[in-house]
Order: C-alpha cells, then structure tokens, then sequence
C-alpha cells in the first residue's frame, strides 16, 4: 500500500496564510522522504480555511521543493475556468516538476466560488461546463494547429503559425499524450468513479464516506473498466482518509477531538456541509439525524484514528470490504502540533503500513 497526502488546505483562519503555506510546503517536502509517493492540492476561490487558490501554483512552489513525489491537481475545477488557461498552466507546471504532474478534475467549486467567477449556474449546466472544458483541454494537449474548438460555453482557436519562429504552439505537457486523468468520487454509488473505470483513468474516494461505503467505488470502478474492455487496475484507485495515531487510541481520540482535525470540523466542515446539504455522504444510512453526525461519529465511522494496531485493523477492514486500493492519502491538517503530526506518520510509515502488506 503506496501512501500520499491529500491538501484541502484546512488552516484556521487565525493563522496567516503565508505560515500556513510555509508549513505545508516545509513539511510535504519533508514526507517525501518518509514513502509519500504523492501530493494532491485543493482549489478553492473563497474560503478562509481551504486557502489554495490556485492549485498549480501551490505546487510549483511545491516542485522546487521535491524531487520525485507526484504532483495533484486535487482538483481543478474546470467549470470555473477557460479552458485553454487550464491547458497552459497545467503543462507549464509538467515541465517545470519534469513530468510529475496527476491532473485531477471535476466540477468543484464552493457555493460563493461561483457566482465570485461569474458562474452561479444550474447543477446540469454547470456539470456541461466541466464536460466541455476537460474535452477542449485535451485536445489543446494532443493536437497541432490549426484548429477551432466551438463549444457552448467557450471557443478556442488556434490559427495556422509561422512555423519557422515557431508561432501557434501553445506549450505542451512534459508527459506524453498528456499527464494521468484523476477523477473523485464523492458518493457511495458514484457515475464519476464509473466513467474513470471506461477510460482507464485514475479514481479517488474521498475522505467524508463512511468506510463501509467506499466499496461500492471498486465496484463502479471495475464495471466501467469492464463495458470499455479494459482491466481494472487496483493501482489506479486511491482512498484519502482523515488519518491520526497515536501510541494509545486514548491518546489518539482525544487529538482527534480537541486538536487541528477535530477543530477544522467543527468550525468549519461540519456547518459547510450541512448548509450546503451535503452532511449525507457522510451518513451510514439515509434516515440519519444531521445532528448525529459529530467528530465522535467521525472518529468511530469515517476517519481512520487509533494506535497502530487499531489503525492497521480499521485500514484491513476497508480493504476486505472494498479491494486492495492501490493508495491510501493522508488528509493534510494544520500542524498546530507539529511534533505529535511527525509521530503519527511516523508510526504509519513504520508500523501500520508494514501490517498491511
């Protein structure tokens, strides 16, 4: 089981944005050194706790730092961009790490992201959007000019160049055709997963879906692959979990509870999912209370906290349920604690990861 970190950020917003980015950049530097094959980056426009908001640019800074670890967009939420800046600015970042960029996408999008770029639009229109941005991005990627892309919601032309001084060649990505295709899964029966499976692209579950329901991803996962004639590929399916150990799952529950994780959620996670009425994929059954679904619920349910021997039994049960998932992304807290931050993966790295194999 290969590890990376998943980034929403999640920094209160009592700590200035230039620490918080200090920290993080330090200390996913320092996990490449320590297993973590990969790195993922959130986009988020308008919010204070989840302050990235550029996903690239997080990461080129990111790549001066690192040498080998995979670079996430996690995710670029394509609806809110033109699509052709996408294309420019995520091959210029392949080149700048040498080819270590994973282009994850989807809708995304915070509720006052939308209207913020002038998209406050309806679900289905919306979801159109990222369709068409991520068809027009690859073929910015993989075809010479001249060509003229009319979409519904964009047009991109690119007429025939002078060849000799090299005009109309917009820069193309280090990896060839173009970086891996990530998609998220963020339901128990999830299209998106589905659609990853027919191309054989990469596919993450998500950290808010009880452990019990991250099964049904395999499962969407492999019949996709299946009605495209492909061979699912248990490598190319992640899982990010909200991860803390400790010694003692009493130390490790009350860190949970009091410390960056559970404060995060309670400020912040928690009140953004129930107004936005997103608390469900969070729930074990759909008749659920909102009000049940407290950090204790997490803790039992949802994230993956304990001593090693808890941990590795929390992270077997996920993977006797649901499939040997290729990869396990820590969700990246602040680090209000850095020592106790360093022994938790300290322990993961060298005592859960080992009972897992």
């Amino acid at each position: 089981m290969k590890l990376g970190i998943f980034s929403m950020p999640l920094h209160p917003p009592e700590k200035s944005p230039h620490q918080a980015f200090e920290e993080d950049i330090e200390w996913f530097s320092e996990l490449e050194d320590r297993s973590f094959i990969e790195v993922w980056a959130g986009e988020h426009l308008t919010a204070t706790w989840e302050n990235y908001p550029s996903t690239d640019m997080f990461l080129t800074a990111l790549a001066r730092h690192t040498t080998q670890m995979k670079l996430g967009t996690g995710i670029s939420c394509l609806p809110l961009h033109n699509p052709a800046e996408i294309a420019l600015r995520v091959a210029f970042l392949d080149q700048l790490s040498g080819g270590r960029v994973l282009f994850g996408v989807g809708p995304g999008g915070l509720t006052t992201d939308k209207p913020f770029m002038d998209v406050d639009v309806e679900r289905q229109e919306y979801v159109d959007r990222f369709r068409e941005s991520l068809r027009m991005i690859l073929h910015i990627w993989t075809n010479d000019a001249p060509y003229e892309l009319k979409g519904k919601y964009w047009n991109v032309t690119l007429p025939d160049g002078d060849n000799d001084i090299g005009l109309a060649s917009p820069i193309r990505t280090f990896q060839k055709p173009h970086p891996p295709i990530a998609i998220p899964g963020t339901s128990p029966r999830s299209s998106s997963i589905r659609y990853a499976g027919t191309k054989g692209w990469l596919a993450m579950s998500v950290d808010f879906l009880p452990m019990e329901n991250i099964g049904y991803h395999w499962k969407d996962y492999c019949e996709g692959s299946e009605e495209a004639g492909l061979e699912p590929d248990l490598d190319n399916w992640s899982v990010a979990r909200d991860i803390f150990v400790a010694d003692t799952d009493a130390e490790a529950y009350d860190y949970a509870r009091n410390g960056s994780m559970g404060n995060a959620y309670n400020r912040y996670m928690l009140p953004l999912l129930n107004r936005s009425n997103n608390l469900g994929s969070m729930k074990m059954t759909e008749d659920m209370p909102d009000s049940d679904v407290t950090v204790e619920y997490l803790i039992d349910k949802v994230w993956v906290v304990g001593s090693p021997e808890t941990v590795s039994e929390k992270l077997q049960s996920i993977r006797e349920q649901s499939g040997k998932f290729g990869k396990l992304l820590m969700v990246a807290h602040d680090l209000d604690d850095k020592p106790r931050w360093d022994h938790s993966v300290d322990l993961l790295v060298n005592e859960v990861v080992p009972n897992m194999q």
